[in-house]
């Protein structure tokens, strides 16, 4: 009887262990959840003064580049997590192919979701996370360009 008990105390305890480890693993800070590649998914362009200047979504292709009509480009954003990362944009219209890469630097609000991203030489702007993915909001000349990405 004593064997059995304590078996079942062994048991019990392991069994303890093992859910408790499962809970911390399953915990992410904002930071982990951000840190890595992402990749371009969608692009759109509204609330233009002259609605003529919209542009409806456009979603990336499996290979991560948006059709942009007549060339390609494709952006990559890297976070690292000393505060710093890259993003690249390359083009290609079908002859011609570019590539840009900028270090950035950036710090996250984890109550809010929000990235301020710093670009050397670029004014910082915003980045928010929403439902595991990354969008980027720009205001040109009243035009509203949103950008979202994807983790790889």
């Amino acid at each position: 009887m004593k064997n059995l008990s304590t078996v079942f105390l062994t048991a019990l305890i392991a069994l303890c262990l093992f859910h408790c480890k499962s809970d911390k693993e399953e915990t992410m800070t904002f930071e982990q959840e951000v840190l890595g590649d992402w990749e371009v998914h969608s692009f759109l362009i509204n609330s233009c003064p002259e609605t003529d200047s919209n542009v409806p979504e456009i979603v990336a292709k499996e290979n991560g580049c948006l059709d942009m009509g007549g060339y390609l480009e494709c952006h990559t954003i890297n976070f690292r997590s000393e505060g710093t990362g890259e993003i690249r944009t390359a083009t290609f219209d079908g002859v011609n192919s570019d590539e840009y890469i900028v270090s950035f630097t950036y710090d996250l609000d984890e109550s809010s979701k929000l990235i301020s991203l710093c670009p050397e030489g670029v004014n910082c702007n915003n980045m928010i996370m929403r439902d595991g993915e990354l969008f980027n909001e720009l205001d040109e000349g009243g035009c509203i360009c949103i950008f979202e990405f994807h983790k790889e």
